[in-house]
């Protein structure tokens, strides 16, 4: 899989290759790598819902994931009942 991914990178440079080795390393287990992964993902495209919602899943500690909460609130907004 890491090869295909790399592969996809050269010929696609956009961040989605990244989310998707991100998404990959925190279902491996591997959080910090992901984590990692993704705060140059956020810091590159910081308006990138996919990539914080996935730095929540996959924050090690709870700065990190304060923030990606936070973040997250200011783009979606407010959830709740619409009248």
């Amino acid at each position: 899989m890491d090869s295909l991914l790399q592969g996809a990178k050269l010929i696609n440079p956009d961040r989605q290759v990244d989310i998707l080795r991100a998404q990959l390393d925190d279902e491996r287990g591997a959080k910090t790598q992901a984590e990692q992964i993704l705060r140059h993902v956020v810091a590159d495209e910081p308006m990138n819902l996919q990539a914080w919602d996935l730095l929540a899943i996959s924050a090690t500690n709870g700065a990190t994931l304060r923030v990606a909460y936070a973040k997250l609130a200011q783009l979606v907004g407010p959830v709740g009942r619409r009248r």
